[in-house]
């Protein structure tokens, strides 16, 4: 069975919605993969590009965690209006 590879927009709508917008809220790759219920590589090449592109920032704990950037909320918020 193939697995449909998220769209970026909608993981970062996602992650917007599931309120992953400051540090304290981050999530690592492999909490964000069981949240979208896509797999841990997969999700893992999204986060990339939304990095690179500015739309997420990442904390270390332990582990490095995501979170929206107020580039990344500020994208999202343009996608409604």
């Amino acid at each position: 069975m193939s697995q449909k590879v998220p769209n970026e927009d909608n993981v970062l709508i996602r992650m917007h919605n599931a309120g992953f917008i400051t540090s304290a809220k981050a999530r690592s790759v492999e909490e964000l993969a069981g949240i979208l219920s896509v797999d841990v590589r997969t999700i893992r090449q999204v986060i990339e590009r939304a990095v690179a592109q500015g739309y997420l920032e990442s904390i270390a704990d332990g582990r490095t965690k995501y979170f929206l950037s107020k580039k990344g909320i500020m994208f999202v918020s343009s996608l409604f209006t």
